[in-house]
């Protein structure tokens, strides 16, 4: 590392506290001169700043250049590569199965392959953090937020798949980020719009949500994200555990031991925003014990907040040796994961597709199966479902293009139909009609557990008499209580490779064998 925080300039030392995010896939003017000013020191990427591998490729290029110019540290490209439905990079790239799905292999191995194969691909791009695993457990069914983000409902598989993937991504360099500290699974509010309260007494806590995270720190976690939730049983005062140092410096640095970063979630999300106000969040972030605060859209709110630390530090509320503390871990981290150059080569290895499609065909878990297959879809049939709506700010923006019902009417022909995320009486009764006299219903759903509607419709549609399949293109709970004639299938995806694997089941070609994570 060329230097030292002994080197370091007071500005210089707060850049390397925060991860910025910016609109668009290239760089402007205006944001390098921002990145230059103010000497950021790491970048977040999302789906927005995504065309093509060729693409991301060179605005990482470009990006560690021009950070590298600036501050003479290599930064930190961080993204949330999660896998299943929370992937950033675009589909000629390599992309895994979501946690949920990987843990329906029964394999916990598969949870090292999924990170090694992220790592890869991601290590070939520029970028070399990746902000996954999760390790909240999924307790409450009704969580908009987690869900498939999940390995499970229970704290011993969580943490033993997140561990593995965890481990699959540092075996290729590339550092792995558990979230959302601590525990971001018994709440069904979105962090992204309101203040959740997780109210369980310490002992509950220590029993599940905190579990997987003290077993992450004793296998050697390099970083974790806290979550801007409210733990009255943890922390009295009413701010969100990024805010607490009761939490972050009490708990995770001191009763666990944890030596590692600890990162924010995204302050611009309205939990800090709305209540608190991200500038002032971001000081009490920091004062609690996170590391490194994530801004990742709006470059003029991460100045009005850098300018704010400044402020904070000058006039001694917030100690300037809080922050040396922060850029030392920071610095050692990058001394590991960061300094090296990217070398040229293949951005995409077609057996790590290959690999990557095999392990999505191990996930697909038949839940119901009235007549031990599937049924064929014979020579006319109707496909039905509605868009990945976007049911949490965590996902990428809405994307239209991608329809399932008239993606699988285009290879298997027949008639389709995409319905609202939650249909109403006449709605249903009009696809029920269209739908008559068909060979087959083939319905696609997407969170129908918590829309239901769907539920409602696949119930109508029960009744025609004719075999009707569904799809789980996202959570599984929509699969529970199915009519007794109804097949149901968990895809735990909406995406070309789920709809692929869709396509080759009711053509029969092969048997799916995953098995539920989760209990009902």
């Amino acid at each position: 590392m060329e230097k030292t925080v002994e080197q370091m300039s007071l500005k210089e030392k707060i850049g390397q506290c925060f991860s910025v995010g910016f609109p668009g896939t290239g760089l402007t003017e205006e944001f390098c001169r921002f990145l230059k000013e103010f000497q950021v020191g790491n970048i977040i990427l999302f789906g927005e700043n995504i065309e093509s591998g060729e693409q991301l490729s060179g605005l990482c290029g470009s990006l560690r250049q021009q950070v590298k110019e600036n501050t003479g540290i290599a930064p930190f490209i961080m993204i949330d590569q999660e896998g299943g439905a929370i992937v950033r990079l675009s589909d000629d790239l390599v992309n895994v199965p979501g946690a949920m799905a990987t843990a329906a292999s029964r394999d916990p191995e598969n949870a090292y392959l999924a990170g090694q194969l992220t790592g890869r691909q991601l290590k070939r791009l520029g970028i070399n953090f990746d902000l996954a695993p999760v390790m909240d457990i999924n307790c409450n069914q009704d969580n908009p937020v987690i869900g498939i983000r999940s390995y499970g409902d229970g704290p011993g598989q969580v943490g033993a798949y997140a561990m593995k993937m965890a481990k699959g991504l540092m075996s290729e360099k590339v550092l792995a980020c558990a979230k959302h500290f601590p525990g971001h699974g018994d709440t069904a509010q979105d962090s992204h719009l309101s203040l959740p309260v997780v109210d369980k007494p310490v002992e509950e806590l220590e029993a599940m949500e905190l579990r997987p995270f003290r077993e992450g720190v004793e296998a050697g976690i390099p970083a974790i994200m806290s979550t801007h939730i409210l733990f009255p049983a943890l922390e009295t005062e009413k701010i969100p555990a990024t805010m607490s140092e009761k939490i972050l410096t009490g708990l995770l640095r001191k009763k666990y031991g944890f030596q590692g970063m600890i990162l924010s979630d995204c302050m611009e999300m309205g939990a800090i925003k709305q209540y608190f106000g991200t500038a002032n969040g971001v000081v009490k972030a920091l004062g609690a014990g996170v590391d490194i605060v994530l801004i990742s859209h709006t470059p003029s709110v991460a100045r009005e907040s850098i300018e704010a630390v400044e402020k904070a530090v000058q006039e001694g509320s917030l100690p300037e040796a809080v922050i040396d503390e922060s850029v030392k871990r920071i610095l050692a981290f990058k001394e590991a994961y960061a300094e090296k150059e990217v070398s040229a080569g293949e951005l995409v290895s077609e057996q790590d597709r290959q690999e990557a499609y095999r392990l999505l065909k191990e996930t697909i878990t038949p839940v119901a199966m009235p007549l031990g297959k599937i049924p064929e879809a014979g020579e006319d049939p109707f496909f039905a479902g509605c868009y990945a709506y976007r049911i949490t700010l965590a996902a990428n923006v809405e994307n239209k293009s991608l329809s399932f019902p008239q993606w699988m009417e285009g290879k298997l022909g027949g008639a389709s139909c995409i319905f609202s995320p939650n249909p109403q009486e006449e709605e249903i009764r009009e696809i029920a009609e269209k739908a008559k006299g068909h060979s087959s219903i083939v319905i696609g759903t997407y969170n129908g557990h918590l829309q239901k509607g769907q539920i409602r419709l696949i119930e109508r549609l029960a009744k025609l008499e004719v075999p009707v399949i569904v799809f789980a293109l996202r959570n599984p709970y929509d699969l529970k209580g199915l009519p007794a004639n109804v097949t149901g299938i968990a895809m735990w995806e909406y995406s070309v490779r789920s709809f692929q694997a869709a396509l080759e089941l009711l053509k029969g070609e092969w048997t799916p064998k995953g098995q539920l994570p989760i209990h009902w």
